[in-house]
């Protein structure tokens, strides 16, 4: 699968930072160890770094993971100062 993310700052960014997404597979017993231990088990993650004032758009570099589970919970984070929104691209290959 390949993964991209890309968004909109909203606001002036006084504080730069890096937006990202967690894929976590959807198993009891790995999301159990999320929730209870903050241990991310078998995640993978997509982000763009970097995102600042320079320009209200952002995107990350394409990612290319192989897919080990019928189901992911996706987590974004936000380290920079402004909320933003955001777009998860998932394209299946071979």
């Amino acid at each position: 699968m390949v993964l991209g993310l890309q968004g909109q700052i909203k606001g002036e960014v006084f504080r730069p930072g890096t937006v990202g997404v967690y894929l976590l597979p959807d198993e009891e017993s790995i999301v159990h160890a999320f929730e209870e231990k903050g241990l991310m088990q078998f995640a993978t993650e997509v982000s763009a770094a970097g995102v600042s004032a320079a320009s209200p758009y952002f995107a990350s570099n394409a990612s290319q993971v192989e897919i080990g589970f019928p189901r992911y919970r996706t987590y974004f984070y936000n380290t920079s100062d402004k909320t933003v929104t955001v777009n998860l691209y998932a394209y299946l290959t071979h």
